[in-house]
């Protein structure tokens, strides 16, 4: 196996200077080209253990999602976390950094030792959070006592003092909402996740704040929860249906709205003809049902990089903190009426 000593011979530099090359650290651009070339020629792999002796960091990132037991493994049962992560391992690998991964649940006894061996034991140089549900941050003092970099998506706390990237789902619930009402819809419904999720609470706020400041209200009939699944979706549906037919339902996430459109199928109700149906998300199952899914595309890959470039800004002290916010936007497809006008960004796929 080829070793660092061999790849500094082959350029024809120092051991120290292909260190410096190798490690991103201060050389010259030509001299880490060079090293670079001839580190690919022989197939050489950084020894992990002596770049981590010698750089004071392991070169690795912890992920963290914080599922309830109260409701579905999310995890699990929906692919959002998919894209997402894809959009964190593409900034990792030019950075040459490693992930370790876990699902923790809010009931968990042991959640808030976790971050304090996290801290303790130096296996990882930040971490991103994804608490998803709104509760206490009891965690956030231990990471900020030891300035442990961290991240966390979607806080549920609007606190200037804490790293987070948002993504507006205030602004999506709104988008769905703009678009009921520029095709006349004053019968709509919604079928939301868990009453205590942070970012449903958001898509439902942004959805009947813009409903209401138009005159339209939504009965308490039609505004029913599920918990993101697409079983949830289905029952969700037929409960709504069983009480009045809406013109237009809102689904918080796609998988839910492939739910409720197999429900109305098996009731012998058209999409969009008889009931216009909208997700949120844009992932693969909003393409993958007929007829396509009118979605909010809610950039989550996008969300990924965002929170892995984000939370190497607090590695290398680039940044102190981290305030960032991603905007979504509408995917028109077939499951809604087209709208008559284009007051907001739209895409048609």
């Amino acid at each position: 196996m080829p070793t660092l000593k061999d790849v500094a011979k082959l350029a024809g530099v120092s051991v120290a200077t292909a260190s410096l090359a190798l490690n991103r650290k201060p050389v010259s651009e030509q001299s880490r080209q060079l090293v670079l070339e001839c580190a690919r020629k022989l197939n050489y792999i950084p020894n992990k253990i002596g770049r981590t002796l010698s750089t004071g960091r392991s070169n690795t990132v912890q992920l963290l999602i914080i599922n309830s037991k109260r409701t579905a493994d999310l995890v699990k049962e929906i692919s959002f976390f998919y894209y997402m992560i894809e959009g964190i391992l593409d900034v990792m690998e030019q950075h040459d950094l490693s992930l370790h991964y876990d699902v923790k649940n809010w009931e968990d006894e042991n959640l808030v030792r976790y971050f304090e061996q996290k801290v303790r034991d130096k296996t990882a140089d930040g971490i991103i959070i994804i608490p998803q549900y709104i509760r206490n941050y009891d965690f956030l003092s231990i990471l900020t006592e030891h300035s442990f970099p961290y991240i966390i998506l979607n806080s549920c706390f609007r606190d200037s003092k804490i790293n987070t990237v948002r993504i507006d789902n205030y602004n999506g619930g709104a988008l769905v909402a703009e678009l009921f009402l520029r095709n006349g819809f004053t019968r709509v419904a919604m079928i939301n996740g868990p009453d205590d999720h942070f970012d449903a609470q958001e898509r439902e706020k942004g959805f009947l704040d813009t409903l209401t400041g138009a005159g339209i209200s939504v009965p308490g009939g039609l505004n029913t929860h599920g918990d993101f699944t697409i079983e949830s979706g289905y029952t969700a549906a037929e409960v709504l249906l069983s009480r009045e037919k809406p013109e237009a339902i809102f689904c918080a996430n796609d998988h839910m709205a492939a739910g409720a459109m197999r429900k109305m199928y098996e009731t012998g109700l058209s999409i969009p003809e008889d009931v216009s149906l909208v997700g949120y998300d844009n992932l693969d199952v909003a393409r993958a049902v007929y007829p396509g899914l009118t979605t909010v595309d809610n950039r989550v890959y996008d969300v990924g990089k965002e929170l892995m470039e984000s939370l190497l800004s607090l590695i290398f002290r680039v940044k102190e903190e981290i305030h960032r916010e991603l905007k979504p936007f509408l995917i028109i497809r077939e499951s809604c009426a087209k709208d008559r006008t284009r007051t907001v960004e739209t895409k048609t796929i």
